[in-house]
């Protein structure tokens, strides 16, 4: 995976915890060992295998933990289509996020999480201000990118062949749905072997509820290498969901973008 470590031996983050202008003081979270990881990835149609978009990520990285970042998302031509940002400051499987879909004009997300609820958010085209809900926060509960440090947290559980179950916000249903992980049969990526998780939803409307989603992962570090499934991104013809592999390669593909997005966003 091609990726430029910029090694940070301290990070002073600041979060300010105020439902007013009169709240409580700024809380100084004293963070160490954290290193910004930033690299592409590859996505294409999971049936068709055409080109679709790129990634440009930018990941804060504790001890494997994934803390927060962006990922990007840039259409063959070099266009920007998406967006998404992500705070894992409150909760490390559930992020505070923001995904804007540009070409779609959609965008969804959680707002605000305390210790018994999950606020969720989502506005369609056209909408005057965005759907807002709240889900009851359970024990395990992931949203969005966040069901990798799940997986992270609870390998060695997971190569012992025994599933994980957990609930999952979909914000873009302003709900959550029960999911099971569970370890498939090993692959291989670049030359080498990786270890296989199946993500999928729990009870028999797993069967007309789309594809699951499979993650290849490298078995010594953890990295994520590749992922089958469901996309952030929307095709602008249907306004439903891409089903994509996105690939973590070490060096670009022959098929990928020339140039490819800078890894620096303020390069663009």
């Amino acid at each position: 995976m091609k990726m430029l470590f910029v090694m940070l031996s301290m990070i002073v983050a600041i979060t300010v915890h105020a439902a007013h202008a009169t709240g409580p003081a700024p809380v100084i979270v004293l963070q160490t060992n954290v290193k910004v990881e930033r690299f592409h990835g590859y996505a294409y149609d999971l049936d068709t295998n055409k080109y679709l978009y790129t990634e440009v990520r930018v990941e804060r990285v504790q001890e494997n933990r994934w803390l927060g970042g962006t990922v990007t998302y840039f259409a063959p031509n070099g266009t920007e289509v998406g967006k998404a940002v992500l705070d894992f400051s409150k909760d490390p499987y559930l992020p505070l996020y923001r995904m804007d879909v540009k070409n779609v004009h959609y965008s969804e997300g959680i707002s605000k999480i305390t210790a018994g609820k999950v606020y969720v958010f989502k506005q369609n085209a056209g909408d005057a201000s965005p759907q807002q809900a709240s889900v009851k926060r359970k024990n395990d509960m992931a949203a969005d990118w966040g069901f990798i440090n799940l997986i992270k947290a609870n390998f060695a559980q997971l190569l012992a062949g025994k599933p994980l179950h957990f609930p999952l916000v979909e914000a873009g249903e302003l709900d959550y749905r029960n999911f099971t992980i569970s370890r498939l049969k090993d692959g291989s990526f670049e030359g080498r072997k990786t270890v296989r998780f199946k993500v999928e939803r729990d009870s028999l409307l797993r069967l007309i509820a789309g594809k699951p989603l499979i993650l290849a992962f490298d078995p010594k570090t953890r990295k994520a290498l590749e992922y089958r499934g469901v996309s952030d991104l929307r095709d602008p013809k249907t306004n439903k969901p891409y089903q994509v592999r996105v690939d973590y390669y070490s060096k670009p593909p022959a098929d990928a973008p020339k140039p490819l997005p800078p890894l620096d966003p303020d390069q663009h």
